[in-house]
């Protein structure tokens, strides 16, 4: 729809000025203008995946580096095979998830199996690191807290009461198929438009 209103746009121009369009510099600005826009489309395309990127990727502080290191030896000490060859089936499974969150740097995971080791675990940490998990523990508790009451308000969770509501459903149905319709009739009465333009001959000025 937008390729046609440009068409007809720069046909427009030609006729205001009583000159016989220029189909092929029509179509060569038509060529610009995808190109111009398929451009537009990429670098949004990749800073989408460079903000994925940076999302995803483990922003460890000084300081995280520390924590991270000290729960990890705790948590190995605490689970490794070999300094705990009775440990039972859970244990070593939970060992295999803390190499995980490890190497991918991961602390929040850490400091959630931490969390599930008895009380004794926790306190042989430095008591500043304790500290500082405690305050970002509760820094993450209000983020999710946060994330949640979001999603709560976005699409679609802000119509999940509504989707059960088959007389509403059938309504937004029957909203999208008129607009659907009215696009198409809009669409057709452009293409007429650009075929009389496409047969237009400039008034003779004598």
């Amino acid at each position: 729809m937008k390729i046609l209103s440009l068409r007809l746009s720069l046909f427009q121009s030609y006729i205001n000025k009583n000159k016989t369009p220029d189909f092929n510099a029509i179509e060569e600005q038509i060529r610009i203008e995808k190109e111009n826009y398929q451009k537009i489309l990429r670098e949004k395309m990749a800073d989408i995946r460079a903000a994925k990127e940076y999302m995803a990727a483990p922003l460890m502080t000084p300081e995280d580096s520390r924590e991270l290191k000290a729960t990890y030896q705790l948590l190995v000490k605490k689970l490794h095979p070999d300094i705990n060859p009775n440990q039972s089936e859970g244990d070593k499974e939970l060992f295999l998830k803390v190499v995980a969150a490890y190497k991918m740097q991961d602390l929040d995971a850490l400091r959630q199996i931490l969390l599930m080791l008895d009380t004794d675990s926790i306190e042989e940490l430095p008591a500043d690191t304790l500290e500082s998990q405690i305050e970002k523990l509760e820094k993450t508790v209000e983020n999710i807290k946060q994330r949640i009451a979001e999603l709560e308000a976005s699409f679609p969770f802000d119509h999940r009461d509504k989707i059960y509501d088959k007389e509403w459903v059938a309504r937004q149905q029957e909203i999208l198929r008129e607009s659907i319709k009215a696009l198409t009739v809009k669409k057709q009465s452009l293409e007429q438009v650009l075929l009389a333009y496409r047969s237009w001959k400039p008034e003779s000025l004598n």
